[in-house]
């Protein structure tokens, strides 16, 4: 297997592994010792060694070496994550063990739950933030619907921010970097009242940089900066033993220009682009290869607003009740998640079509959710029943408006260059008419809803002191429904329509069109069909599944357990927010309409080995498994929308690895894991054809990440710290159709902070740099809309990132 070509990257990577391998030739001496990892990885704490569960716990101290801030800066320190954004910071994907989905439809849930503080965020982008003080993330591996319910057959990742404390202290934190950066945050926390039983936190942050992709179009300007607040407080009350209740809130906003696609490959249709654009965009004038272009570059092209704003709030109540016999927990829940978004659809300098930042193209969610869980324990078994409701209203909003050259590019393109006016002269209509400019799909409006109510039980037998039995059984039904209303406005496609008995709906061609059906085909496509202006169509799905799991562990001695488990996960149908229609539907009506997609459901395999030793100095876990995906929900793009098609099976087999250790020199602490995964299509019936037995998109086969910290006395009062991490992972493609031209070779990045500190963490200097040797790579490539084949564009991986921070608490 090809893997890390760059001859400096394999020596770090080496070296890290080398390091990691230090365990095996350590001597036993007096050792520090490894603190008991809590987790609530089945809703209890409990310590990470004694649950039979594949999960990795990652901390306060890791994570601020690290410089995670959010979701996707974790996978610097977690082996088989994988996050990546597209068309926009609200279009984030999780991906756990190879397995997640593409985020540009908001009809569909990812196959990762992310939970924040116990509620369940809906969609991965919206759980895409500023975390602000993270106590802890949990990732936790494969089905985990029977606890945490809702689309959690990859895997789930809980994060537990910090809470109040009764001894009062406040602080905050102040960062630069480069790219103009700047930024800070601020804390306090403490009683309300003498007898402390009420206390308080707050936390607000405000971050600013410039973007890293530099647009060449002259409209000028850069994309990939960030701009955003965020604010969170909590209370906490303790009136007595029995009871606390927690309720958070908090507000965050984003205000950026994201994201641009970067070209990587273009064909003929470049020349056309510069002819109406102006010059500057790559040119290939060789009507048989395509030009390849630098993978590495930061250089976008576009004339048109691509903003984005974002704006979450939300609040929430864990109320606790401990009694003789157990305990009641219940969460209760309301978020709303709203974003506007401009964007430039070619990602040309040519203003061919493009997406208005005045608010008619974005999504809203309103989501209320109420879990309620009875637990408690006798002297050999542990006992948990629950429920779980949501309600969750989507309103998507979307256009496709004509760029003022659309109807004279597509001339060129249907006339090889040679008249502007080709359209015209197709459909009788007097030139620009055909396609006017700011017209095309006015705004297409999804009102979605979607119920869901679960019923769910997790038990553990303690047969003897060494063997363990759990159970467990979740019910979920849960009910979609869509109302939709089409508008679009392009003359040229209805000339068309009347003239050759095209569909209006679909599109489909009754015949007779003979040479011109690759010109109707260009001229009406879905966002310019006459059907669709001022229909309104309406839609529902519901499903229902029992899931479950089935655990045995057993403890070989006091330092290791070995386990095994069986888990079945789900994840409900659902319904396309977009134009998608059916050709064999009955003509001319929205009967075509029919974007319904199948539910997911997984069947998981495990065994694992637990182990401590050398004094407790080290933590050493591995755990093999194989999942099987039935009805896999993909979501393409088609180059003209995006569309979920269920995919008959997805196989995942592989092994992790995780190690933290504590050697035998003091203040080196070395963590790190390996995650091997094969996760491909299957090659049943109905499997396409550019799929069938292929490794999954976004999923490479081999992903390894170290972490090392090395820390020193510096004088009476002072410490000075390193901190180095590290991520490879071997080739991947990065496209959902699998062509070969996104294929992104092997990589690896790392993180580096140099850290000045009173020996207590009052306060701290800090020197830092994210992907500190700049290694660039495509987080997703895609086919550039309306450029033809062979024409490609790309997300970016962001640059190397330095900066400095100072912190004080008080």
């Amino acid at each position: 297997m090809k893997f890390l070509p760059n001859s400096r990257l394999a020596l770090l990577s080496a070296g890290s592994l080398a390091i990691l391998m230090a365990p095996t030739i350590a001597q036993a001496q007096e050792r520090r010792a490894v603190d008991e990892i809590v987790v609530t990885a089945q809703k209890r704490e409990q310590n990470q060694q004694d649950i039979p569960v594949a999960v990795a716990s990652f901390g306060e101290e890791i994570m601020k070496n690290s410089g995670v801030q959010d979701i996707k800066d974790l996978i610097a320190i977690a082996p088989g994550l994988m996050v990546t954004s597209t068309s926009s910071e609200a279009s984030t994907t999780v991906r756990i063990r190879g397995v997640g989905t593409v985020g540009d439809n908001t009809g569909l849930e990812s196959s990762a739950g992310i939970f924040i503080d116990g509620v369940y965020r809906s969609r991965n982008s919206v759980g895409f933030g500023d975390l602000g003080e993270i106590e802890r993330i949990e990732l936790l591996r494969g089905p985990q619907g029977t606890l945490f319910g809702k689309n959690t057959s990859a895997g789930a990742l809980s994060v537990i921010t910090k809470g109040p404390e009764y001894e009062a202290s406040y602080g905050g934190e102040a960062t630069i970097s480069n790219y103009g950066g700047r930024g800070g945050s601020l804390f306090a926390t403490g009683p309300l009242n003498e007898a402390e039983t009420a206390a308080f936190r707050i936390y607000v942050a405000k971050r600013q940089r410039n973007g890293y992709v530099v647009n060449a179009a002259p409209l000028g300007g850069d994309s990939y900066d960030q701009d955003v607040f965020t604010a969170r407080g909590q209370l906490e009350f303790t009136p007595n033993d029995n009871f606390k209740m927690n309720i958070i809130g908090d507000y965050s906003e984003r205000d950026e220009n994201c994201c641009a696609g970067v070209p990587i490959s273009v064909t003929t249709s470049s020349a056309l682009i510069n002819a109406i654009g102006g010059a500057g965009y790559p040119l290939n004038t060789d009507a048989t290869t395509p030009r390849a272009l630098d993978r590495n570059s930061y250089t976008a092209y576009y004339n048109r607003e691509i903003g984005q704003r974002v704006d979450e709030k939300g609040i929430s109540a864990q109320m606790e009740w401990d009694a003789d016999w157990g305990s009641i927990t219940s969460i209760t829940a309301y978020r709303n998640w709203q974003n506007v978004q401009g964007q430039d659809i070619d990602y040309t300098n040519a203003d061919i079509a493009y997406r208005p930042s005045d608010g008619s193209n974005g999504n809203e969610f309103k989501t209320f959710t109420q879990e309620l869980r009875i637990a408690g324990s006798t002297d050999n078994v542990d006992w948990l029943f629950g429920g779980f409701y949501m309600n969750e209203k989507l309103e998507r909003r979307d256009t496709f408006r004509f760029g003022a050259a659309y109807e004279t590019y597509l001339g060129l393109l249907l006339s090889g260059g040679a008249n502007p006016a080709q359209v015209s002269v197709f459909t009788g209509l007097p030139f620009g008419s055909s396609l006017p400019a700011d017209q095309g799909m006015l705004q297409d409006i999804y009102l979605h809803t979607a119920k869901t109510f679960a019923l769910f039980t997790h038990n553990t037998w303690q047969v003897t002191d060494q063997l363990s039995l759990t159970g467990g059984l979740r019910w979920t039904n849960e009910n979609k429904d869509v109302n939709a209303t089409f508008t679009t406005n392009a003359p040229g496609c209805a000339a068309f329509e009347g003239a050759f008995g095209i569909d209006p709906i679909s599109g489909a061609i009754a015949g007779g069109a003979g040479a011109l059906a690759p010109v109707i085909g260009l001229v009406c496509l879905p966002w310019a069909r006459s059907g669709l202006d001022g229909a309104a169509s309406s839609q529902s799905i519901d499903s229902s599944q029992l899931s479950g799991t089935v655990k045995a562990a057993y403890r070989i001695n006091d330092d290791a357990m070995i386990y095994a488990s069986y888990a079945s996960g789900f994840k409900a149908g659902g319904l396309n927010l977009d134009r998608k229609f059916d050709t064999g539907a009955t003509p001319g009506t929205l009967a075509a309409w029919d974007t319904r997609f199948a539910p997911e459901t997984v069947d998981t395999f495990e065994v694992g080995l637990k182990t401590e030793g050398f004094d407790n100095s080290l933590l050493f876990n591995v755990t093999a498994f194989s999942s099987r995906f039935n009805d896999f929900q993909l979501n393409t793009f088609t180059g003209t929308s995006f569309v979920v098609n269920s995919v008959p099976e997805v196989k995942s087999d592989g092994v992790e690895v995780e190690l933290l250790f504590l050697p035998n020199i003091d203040g080196l602490t070395i963590q790190g894991g390996m995650t091997y995964s094969n996760t491909r299509y299957g090659t049943q019936a109905g499997t396409p054809a550019n799929l069938s037995g292929q490794q999954m998109s976004l999923s490479p086969k081999l992903y390894v990440n170290a972490a090392i910290t090395y820390e020193q006395p510096l004088g009476p009062n002072m410490v000075w710290r390193v901190h180095v991490d590290g991520r490879a992972v071997s080739a991947y493609n990065t496209g959902s159709d699998l062509d070969a031209a996104k294929q992104q070779d092997s990589f690896a990045t790392f993180n580096t902070r140099f850290t000045i500190a009173e020996a207590d963490d009052a306060w701290s200097v800090e020197i830092w740099a994210k992907n500190a040797l700049n290694q660039g790579y495509m987080q997703v490539a895609f086919d550039t809309p309306l450029a033809g084949a062979n024409a490609f564009s790309m997300f970016p991986g962001a640059p190397r990132i330095w900066g400095a921070t100072v912190r004080g608490k008080f």
